[in-house]
């Protein structure tokens, strides 16, 4: 249980085996908010090539 209660705390857990790392142990809090970073960053990054001209949208082309 201790374990359970750090990363709750806000602590990350590297799980090894044999000197190597296996896995780890998040907050399901953080990984949640991190993943949804990651969908805004998808989103804002589609929303930039959106609004940026290519070369085939200046010469009347259609983008995709």
């Amino acid at each position: 249980m201790e374990l359970v209660e750090a990363v709750r705390g806000g602590s990350e857990k590297i799980l090894t085996r044999n000197g190597e790392s296996d896995g780890a142990l998040l907050d399901p809090r953080r990984l949640d908010h991190a993943h949804r970073l990651e969908r805004q960053h998808v989103h804002l990054t589609l929303v930039v090539a959106r609004e940026t001209p290519s070369s085939a949208g200046r010469s009347g082309g259609w983008v995709w």
